[in-house]
């Protein structure tokens, strides 16, 4: 082995070392997802995704994965979660259900992007019908927000919206 490859092989195992634990990682990236900092938490916990790979434990990966999703959802990518979800149904079927849906609408809203908070709060309720009570609130938050900011769009989507006002 060169000298060069040696320093190349012992920095690796230094930056390893340094490198913090998918769970750390899973905890960092909740945090800054609860602040507020969507992009932060998302590159949290693609790092800790990355540093898991099947090696962590279930509550870690789910927690990396469920921040993931709320950050993209919190930056107004509705489409890419709904997509995601679909895939994590099979890791985690016990993890994806009408709560999650409606905490990922409200991570949307939360953003400011209420076109994704409609989309995934419509998707949560056409897989849910029967739980579609648990979206009314979200659903009221995001027509409040609409009438604040005059968004006709989100206000005529939600006007078509069959469960809005009823239990």
């Amino acid at each position: 082995m060169t000298a060069a490859a040696r320093a190349a092989a012992l920095l690796f195992v230094a930056l390893a070392a340094c490198s913090p634990a998918p769970a750390e990682l899973a905890d960092s990236a909740d945090a800054a997802l609860r602040a507020g900092n969507y992009g932060d938490a998302r590159s949290l916990a693609e790092r800790g995704l990355d540093a898991a790979g099947h090696e962590a434990d279930e509550p870690t990966r789910w927690t990396l994965n469920r921040v993931r999703l709320e950050a993209l959802a919190g930056t107004g990518e509705g489409a890419a979660v709904e997509e995601e979800l679909d895939g994590l149904a099979a890791i985690f079927p016990m993890r994806i259900d009408s709560s999650l849906w409606v905490r990922l609408g409200r991570a949307a809203l939360d953003g400011g992007h209420l076109a994704a908070a409609i989309t995934l709060i419509e998707a949560g309720q056409a897989r849910y019908p029967d739980e579609a009570g648990k979206f009314e609130q979200v659903l009221l938050d995001v027509q409040a927000a609409a009438e604040a900011s005059h968004d006709d769009e989100s206000l005529r989507r939600l006007s078509q919206n069959p469960y809005l006002g009823r239990h």
